[in-house]
């Protein structure tokens, strides 16, 4: 957990915030109580936010203390606890455990080892009371680690463990509300992936991290407006879900959360790349390198390397102007983004597709057998194998990525739906299949808006998935086959 489900206090009531406020420090009683002083610095919000979902959903009592926090000596702090807060604290032992460990996997960090040896003996304890959960994690650890290896940057693919172990946490019990909290956990968990990844995709392309969004950011020119559409679009699926359960307390606190605050590290994040591009508005990126714009393709990975190297952090972790070095890192790799992407826009034909006469008879024909194979298993309703023919497939013009959407959209991978319609429609935006279908998938977040709006109760939306609400017709008029079934 990462710390993203928090409040937006400017729009909370006076007694809303209180109440947030009260469960927060009885999490933290409860993991210096149980577990030791130093276990309450790995507190974070989204335990929090879950906390105040349980106990305001089961309506679970709880006793309320005045105390003195050790952090705020001197005035008296509310303090609510119950089952749920002491369940929150042990979940946070797990989480922060393996998720130090993850760090220091990745990065090295010895700071991030010392801190996670100082968690194991909560950790022990925390695993023997609770076996499901402490299975549930290190599940969710292995598999991720597993799918990063691969080196993949198929959001749903790469997101999924960190969806369904949430869900799994936010569906433990078994009882009328399981189906509900598991879709609401599991969304919420791909967000969290995803603000995760967009936060830190800088520094991995500078710490050679692995992350999913390092390609995208790196080419897509639209890569702001992608990534906001599927951030949308993954939280107004976990709110509906959660516009399904009937709570009664503590609703409008909840909604801040979901509606507002979780956006708030977008918001920053999103305004501080927009503030240094602006102030770099109309800057020669060659300049920047230092080369002229006749420079090779060798000569201008040269200058880069060297520039970066020069201004890279590690480099300079003893320099006074170390802040200066880094944003001087940070024009160099943008400098050098700009010009390969302009580069590959100048040298490469582009998706043209199997209608423009670039291929052979030969292979044209071979395009054709499997793209008509592809879309008849979507006709079918075999999605997956559809994805299979398609992924064998070298060449994907604006028609690929349209059936690509159609079968992620049945395999409800709505990141990879979205952002491939959104493709399809940006190669051949005067196709009207490709636009309603692109238009099909928007609505799944129409209703939620963006973060910083009013919030307040939303209408629950029906149906079992995208899929079923994707109307056949736009893929059989593209298709122009006889005797296709359409709805």
């Amino acid at each position: 957990m990462f710390g993203y489900l928090m409040t937006k206090r400017d729009q909370l009531k006076v007694m809303d915030d209180e109440f947030y406020k009260s469960i927060y420090c009885g999490l933290c009683y409860h993991l210096r109580k149980d577990y030791g002083l130093h276990t309450s610095l790995f507190l974070t919000y989204d335990l929090t936010f879950l906390t105040c979902l349980f106990s305001s959903l089961y309506e679970s009592p709880y006793e309320k203390k005045v105390h003195f926090c050790p952090k705020h000596p001197i005035r008296p702090e509310n303090m609510r606890i119950n089952d749920w807060t002491a369940y929150g604290a042990a979940l946070t032992i797990l989480l922060s455990y393996h998720n130090l460990l993850d760090d220091y996997e990745d990065e090295k960090s010895w700071k991030s080892l010392a801190m996670a040896m100082s968690l194991s003996k909560a950790y022990e304890e925390v695993g023997k009371n609770y076996k499901k959960e402490k299975e549930m994690v290190v599940s969710y650890m292995e598999e991720t680690k597993k799918i990063e290896k691969m080196g993949t940057d198929n959001l749903d693919q790469v997101s999924y463990p960190t969806g369904h172990m949430l869900g799994s946490i936010f569906s433990i019990r078994k009882d009328e509300f399981q189906k509900d909290l598991y879709e609401m956990g599991f969304y919420l968990g791909k967000f969290i992936y995803f603000m995760d990844a967009y936060e830190d995709v800088e520094e991995d392309i500078k710490n050679q991290n692995f992350n999913p969004l390092k390609n995208r950011y790196r080419k897509d020119e639209k890569f702001e407006e992608t990534i906001w559409l599927i951030l949308n679009d993954t939280a107004a699926r976990a709110v509906r879900a959660f516009e399904r359960l009937p709570i009664l307390r503590n609703g409008e606190l909840l909604r801040n959360i979901l509606y507002s605050g979780m956006w708030e590290k977008y918001r920053r994040t999103r305004a501080k790349r927009d503030e240094r591009k602006k102030s770099m508005t109309g800057y020669d990126p060659y300049q920047v390198l230092g080369i002229g714009p006749n420079a090779s393709d060798d000569e201008v990975k040269r200058a880069y390397r060297k520039l970066s190297r020069k201004y890279h952090p590690d480099a300079n972790l003893d320099n006074p102007n170390k802040e200066e070095a880094e944003e001087k890192f940070k024009q160099v790799l943008d400098a050098y983004n700009q010009i390969m992407k302009i580069r590959e826009g100048k040298d490469s034909s582009g998706y043209s597709g199997f209608y423009s006469g670039n291929f052979q008879r030969e292979s044209q024909s071979q395009e054709e057998v499997h793209l008509q194979a592809a879309a008849n298993y979507i006709n079918s309703g075999h999605y997956r194998e559809a994805l299979h023919v398609l992924e064998e497939m070298k060449n994907r013009n604006a028609y690929w990525y349209y059936l690509s959407a159609f079968a992620n959209a049945g395999l409800l991978n709505s990141a990879t739906a979205l952002e491939h319609a959104k493709r399809a429609v940006d190669l051949e935006p005067g196709n009207i299949n490709y636009r309603n279908l692109y238009q099909e998938l928007q609505l799944q977040g129409q209703y939620y808006y963006r973060g910083g709006s009013p919030y307040g109760r939303r209408e629950s939306y029906g149906g079992s998935g995208c899929a079923e609400s994707l109307c056949l017709y736009c893929l059989c008029s593209e298709l122009g086959v006889p005797g296709v079934i359409c709805c």
